[in-house]
């Protein structure tokens, strides 16, 4: 059985431009400029909007219709969509004709969405589409002539509600101080950076050891660094699983999983790091980990992902180092 691949005609992004502006005023904390849109430099606490002009070039209606067909911006629609993976949400505005004066070839269009920080969370992408009114009558090969047909969209834009920010392993603050469970060791708390909280009764050479500040080579350093190696490995596992946790559509909603690109600060980096690790051989990590979540989830998760932290973590060149001068016979 063969399968026929048609192609069809359709619109350049080049020819379709949407551009955002977040109305900016006093309450709102400072943005900033990234390679595909803006960046909160902290969470907003308070609704804001984001207007939307879109420009489109009239001359692809000569090109996406049939030819000797009469059509022109009046037969299409013009829409943005905001997806938001970690947020679970999705919504398409509808873009109207400009009432602004325009001498060019291009056709303006505008409309305005309202993001309330309680209900977002993450980053959120917008693009635009021109989509057909109606079906035509006599359906013309090569062209998309259906209701509803997407005959052109316009480049991605993100917004980062949350910065976006890089990660560095190194930024993990540890602290001793009360936690909720008196008899254990530690407790991780998942802030912005990650901070690991010793429990202050903890017995008293085990704090003294974890709070040791000797030679790098010493041997107190040396046990101090073995003993303490489990412990950061549970802590990239607590910090992966979260993220990848992140990733994952609620049950039966049919939404798919986001991708790496899509996680707040500090879990991106993390769960990029723990991709390449599992997919070394990928030219593709983080695609390759989106691919293996849709399929098989509970095998990374249970399986893949704790190999990965060890790997990470150093956990054998640990113990070897500090087995090394013990059992040389």
């Amino acid at each position: 059985m063969t399968q026929k691949i048609r192609f069809y005609k359709y619109a350049d992004q080049s020819d379709i431009i949407l551009n955002l502006d977040i109305n900016n005023n006093e309450s709102l904390p400072d943005i900033n400029l990234t390679s595909n849109g803006f960046s909160f430099e902290e969470k907003p606490s308070t609704p804001f909007k984001i207007d939307f002009k879109l420009a489109v070039n009239s001359d692809i209606f000569k090109l996406v219709v049939p030819e000797n067909a009469i059509e022109d911006e009046d037969d299409f629609q013009y829409f943005v969509s905001c997806i938001s993976p970690l947020s679970r949400k999705r919504q398409t505005i509808e873009l109207f004709k400009s009432k602004d004066l325009n001498l060019t070839e291009f056709k303006n269009f505008e409309g305005n969405i309202l993001i309330d920080p309680k209900e977002w969370f993450g980053s959120i992408s917008f693009h635009a589409n021109v989509v057909r009114k109606k079906t035509r009558k006599n359906e013309v090969s090569g062209f998309l002539t259906d209701k509803y047909s997407i005959i052109g969209n316009s480049h991605e834009h993100v917004v980062y509600i949350e910065p976006l920010e890089k990660f560095d392993g190194s930024e993990i603050e540890m602290d001793d101080g009360p936690i909720p469970q008196a008899d254990a060791l530690y407790q991780l708390i998942q802030s912005n950076p990650p901070k690991i909280m010793i429990n202050e009764d903890a017995p008293e050479f085990t704090l003294k050891m974890l709070r040791y500040k000797g030679a790098k080579n010493d041997r107190r350093s040396l046990i101090r660094d073995t003993l303490f190696a489990p412990i950061l490995v549970d802590v990239w596992e607590q910090l992966a699983r979260a993220g990848i946790f992140k990733m994952l559509p609620e049950a039966d909603t049919g939404d798919y999983v986001a991708e790496t690109s899509e996680l707040p600060h500090p879990y991106r980096t993390i769960v990029e790091h723990v991709a390449k690790k599992i997919y070394s051989d990928s030219d593709d990590p983080s695609k390759a980990l989106v691919e293996e979540l849709e399929e098989d989830p509970k095998t990374v998760i249970n399986e893949k992902l704790h190999q990965a932290v060890q790997a990470i973590g150093g956990l054998s060149k640990y113990y070897e180092k500090c087995a090394k001068p013990y059992w040389r016979d």
